[in-house]
């Protein structure tokens, strides 16, 4: 029979691919002298290939310096110049210490031996599988972050080209990434070339971190485990025999004894041979993590494009992830170094004799001395390390914001906030075709603005009806209720986007009336005299609105890439374990057709995914209106509130000063007319949403209390986390919808206490009944409704879930176990 092959074999076989393509020459088997030339080769024209676009890099940075380049341009090609700078180093440093890895990789080889041929214990093999399951998967995790950035940024650029032309008819040629050439890099018979060079690059990168960070998270993990595998076999040194009070088999106890010292001596060898291969490396990595995490974090603050956020935001989660694990792991060999101490005390060390205990204490002295790994003795590596680079990062990012920040919002133009807000949807409501602005007139314009709107709601309504002819056929063929319900909140979200699509349709004239008041509105704010305290208003509430929804598109981005990747992944899995492929989707639909055929399964496929899309589009298109036009709503109500408070001047009595009538005449008439027109926002705003809102709350409860129920009785942890989302993003979403309405509400309700803010005893009687006549309407709130069923605020939220629970309840006495 075969012998298994070892555990760190067996890690090592798993990255090979990575180990091969940066010119490492690490082998889970005997190398040969044609694999060291390979790797040699292969490396040398990594080396050249990624260096030659590192130098254009630098020379683009230093040409920006000197065109006087703002920073945050500047600043945009440092994520690519660090990274690839530590990449090189990396691979390096294992293209130096290349015997002293053969040498680290022999020696757990040949403890791992020494472990087999041990007595097996059911304790020692469950920590060997504990860690080296772990490993395995986290590598696995990690190889699908690392090849969907490098998709995500191959594809990237050719699909903005391809926007481009779609929309100007302009052939606007796009690079991954911005280095200067000796040549004209964007001539068409030129471009490709250069963009797969660019590509390989960014492939010899990524991989390069990636194979260096895996070899060092494979010899941690390895060296825990033996240092845990010490610790037991030292606890269990001593027999537990008290029969007699004293150590019977002396000799035999110091023998074994002697093996597990020299095992204990050999591990703290293979720690300083790690920390030899990876100790300068990782103060690079220390350094230049602090910087990237700081520069990443600033440009995510300071920039307002979403493709340009986004693509700092991987930036910063890559850097993160990256330095986060080198100090895990690290963090995890010293931890298990020093248990070795406390297994040292655990050994009924009381039952040995004097020269044994003395013996024990010198192990127990010497392990309680950690085997750590340092970052060139500047600082170790653990957990530790890792707070303080976010620490620094966290100076270096106050500092940049202290000496830029401020100067990067001055030299942006100043156009209205309100269609910024709405720039930032367009991307919503262009791919999702409900129309924000645009005038539909001739036929035409009709073909124009309606086509992806009308494919969109038949890709959406022909799952809907594939979605409730599966709860059909699972009632008729007598499926569980959970089997059922599966595909429940698929259906509701996807009714309520079409609903939402449908009512948005309907009220379009009304959307493009209250988007024109509300941005009068905001035209004679900025005509008025300039205000600290106001602008703070402004600023407070636009800046609130921006990062709930930058939270929101992360959110919607992750839900959509993680539900068209699973079945992937999972038909991934299946192929590797058993050699089959076995077809899924993302979603329980039945069709005309069988669509796990080969043939068809990639129709079906595309389907659900775009129909999944076009569902979270149209509603976050719909919602993220309503938030906006909500808190400009408020924002006015704020301002009118401020100039309330200060209509009358504050003069004395005593010396009889009486503000001027005419002068307060016009401003009052002013204040008023912004108040109706506040008013009638208020009620177009309720006019457009108030029918897809009741919907929403009756859906929610729905949805809420299905999927709460699912997570409660199914064991599938894949099926609950899928439940879970759902739950999490109908929580949400019926949240904000009221906490933005109750925002609104709120800020009508205080023009009341503004009014008797105002000095109105300054005045006349007739400047106080006319007071009294505002104070009067603006104690009845600007509300918005659920079709009059219901007020639209958090009140109403707390009445969704307590209907949730209740239907949950009911499901729970019905179908609970």
């Amino acid at each position: 029979m075969e012998e298994e092959p070892l555990l760190i074999n067996k890690t090592i076989k798993k990255i090979e691919i990575w180990l091969r393509t940066t010119g490492t020459n690490v082998k889970s088997t005997p190398k040969t002298r044609m694999d060291t030339i390979k790797s040699r080769a292969i490396y040398i024209i990594n080396f050249f290939w990624l260096n030659m676009d590192l130098g254009g890099a630098v020379v683009w940075f230093i040409s920006g310096i000197a065109n006087k380049k703002s920073f945050t341009e500047l600043t945009y090609v440092s994520p690519c110049i660090t990274l690839s700078f530590l990449a090189n180093f990396k691979c390096f440093f294992l293209f130096l210490n290349e015997d002293t890895v053969d040498k680290l990789l022999e020696t757990l080889r040949e403890l791992e031996m020494n472990e087999r041929s041990r007595p097996r214990h059911k304790d020692k093999d469950a920590i060997m599988v504990h860690e080296h399951k772990f490993l395995t998967n986290l590598i696995s995790f990690l190889n699908v972050f690392f090849c969907g950035l490098i998709v995500a940024f191959a594809i990237g650029p050719v699909t903005l080209t391809i926007f481009i032309y779609v929309t100007t008819n302009e052939v606007d040629l796009q690079l991954p990434f911005l280095i200067i050439y000796p040549f004209d890099a964007f001539q068409l018979k030129i471009w490709p070339w250069v963009y797969l060079h660019q590509i390989w690059s960014e492939v010899v990168v990524i991989v390069g971190l990636g194979a260096a960070d895996y070899l060092f998270y494979i010899f941690c993990s390895n060296i825990s485990v033996q240092f845990q595998l010490l610790k037991y076999n030292i606890e269990n040194l001593i027999p537990d025999d008290e029969t007699c009070g004293h150590l019977v088999n002396v000799e035999e106890v110091r023998a074994e004894f002697v093996d597990l010292t020299k095992w204990h001596q050999d591990l703290i060898s293979s720690v300083k041979l790690l920390e030899t291969i990876y100790t300068r490396s990782t103060l690079l990595n220390f350094v230049s993590s602090s910087a990237l995490i700081c520069l990443t974090g600033f440009n995510v603050l300071a920039g307002s494009d979403f493709v340009y956020v986004m693509t700092f935001v991987s930036f910063l989660f890559l850097s993160s992830l990256q330095i986060f694990f080198l100090c895990f792991f690290g963090d995890l060999l010293l931890t298990s170094s020093v248990k070795v101490s406390d297994a040292v005390y655990n050994c009924r060390w009381y039952l040995a004799g004097t020269s044994l205990g003395k013996d024990l204490l010198l192990v127990q002295t010497r392990s309680q001395t950690p085997c750590k790994l340092t970052a060139w003795d500047f600082s170790e590596v653990n957990l530790k390390s890792f707070m303080t680079i976010l620490s620094t990062a966290w100076s270096y990012f106050a500092l940049l914001q202290t000496l830029y920040g401020s100067a990067i919002s001055s030299k942006m133009p100043k156009p209205l906030l309100f269609d910024g807000s709405l720039d930032k949807l367009g991307v919503l409501f262009r791919y999702s075709g409900m129309n924000l602005e645009k005038d539909i007139v001739a036929p035409m314009d009709t073909i124009k603005h309606r086509w992806l709107y009308t494919l969109n709601y038949f890709s959406v309504l022909s799952a809907e009806i594939a979605g409730i002819y599966y709860i059909i056929t699972g009632i008729i063929q007598g499926k569980s209720f959970i089997e059922v319900t599966s595909v429940a909140p698929c259906l509701t979200f996807s009714l309520l986007a079409l609903i939402k699509c449908s009512y948005h349709h309907m009220y379009e004239k009304n959307i493009k009336e209250l988007i024109n008041l509300l941005r009068d509105l905001e035209r004679k704010e900025n005509d008025r005299t300039e205000c600290a305290d106001k602008q703070e208003i402004i600023d407070e509430e636009a800046g609130f609105l921006n990062k709930v929804i930058n939270v929101l598109y992360v959110l919607n981005c992750c839900m959509i890439v993680v539900f068209d990747m699973t079945p992937m992944v999972l038909i991934a899995v299946k192929y590797y374990k058993t050699k089959q492929f076995e077809m899924l989707l993302p979603y329980l639909d039945v069709f005309s057709f069988i669509p796990y055929e080969l043939v068809y399964w990639p129709f079906a496929y595309v389907h659900q995914i775009w129909s999944e899309c076009m569902v979270l589009l149209s509603m976050a298109a719909a919602d993220y209106l309503f938030f906006t036009c909500c808190t400009y709503i408020r924002i006015q109500f704020r301002l009118l509130q401020y100039d309330f408070e200060r209509i009358i001047p504050d003069r004395s009595i005593s010396k009889e000063e009486r503000f001027d009538e005419a002068e307060f005449r016009d401003k009052f008439r002013e204040l008023v007319q912004w108040h109706q027109d506040l008013i009638r926002s208020a009620i177009i705003l309720d006019i457009i949403y108030s029918k897809s809102t009741l919907f929403n709350f009756l859906s929610s409860s729905l949805v809420i209390c299905l999927t709460g129920f699912n997570v409660t009785i199914v064991d599938d942890i894949v099926i609950i986390v899928t439940f879970l989302t759902f739950l999490s993003m109908a929580l949400m979403q019926v949240f904000f919808l009221c906490f933005f309405a109750d925002l609104m509400m709120t800020a009508s309700l205080e023009v009341s206490n503004a009014v008797y803010n105002c000095k109105w005893y300054l005045g006349n009687t007739q400047v106080g009944k006319q007071l009294l006549l505002v104070q009067t309407r603006a104690q009845e709130p600007c509300k918005l409704t659920a079709a009059g069923f219901a007020d639209v605020n958090l009140n109403a939220f707390m009445r969704v879930l307590s209907s949730a629970w209740s239907y949950f309840a009911l499901l729970q006495t019905v179908y609970g176990r």
